[in-house]
């Protein structure tokens, strides 16, 4: 999901099938959900960067890595905040 040469379909597919993991295991990924906000920030960013370059993500793609910020923040509502208050994302 955060290779240069991943596309927005390895990125919706890579959400899809992370949010499987997260809702069927509840209490058992914590420890992931700081590194999981970082891939999903790091992700957005990087649309932000490709848009002012021309090349727009698709909103598909933009959708799935919102949903599993909100899924993250569902899953683990305090530990999601802070991790993101401490990326300053």
């Amino acid at each position: 999901m955060s290779g240069a040469d991943s596309s927005d379909r390895d990125c919706v597919e890579g959400c899809k099938l992370t949010e499987s993991l997260v809702l069927n295991c509840p209490g058992k990924l914590d420890h992931y959900i700081p590194q999981l906000l970082t891939l999903l920030v790091a992700r957005m960013r990087d649309a932000e960067s490709r848009e002012a370059e021309g090349k727009p993500m698709r909103n598909y793609c933009r959708t799935e890595l919102m949903k599993m910020m909100c899924i993250c923040l569902y899953y683990n509502p305090l530990g999601a905040l802070q991790s993101l208050v401490s990326r300053k994302a």
